[in-house]
């Protein structure tokens, strides 16, 4: 069975393997995933400047 994904389900598939593997904190993980989506979202880091 081939699964596809795209490259916002890969990153977020590797933060909670960080999760799980206790790398990073789950708060940590949450904030990483909310910027990213930024990110994907073409909104940029202005947003985090303000």
């Amino acid at each position: 069975m081939l699964v596809t994904m795209n490259d916002k389900e890969i990153f977020r598939l590797g933060t909670i393997r960080d999760v799980c593997e206790k790398r990073i904190r789950r708060k940590d993980a949450a904030q990483r995933v909310f910027e990213d989506g930024f990110r994907f979202a073409g909104i940029g880091n202005w947003w985090f400047d303000i």
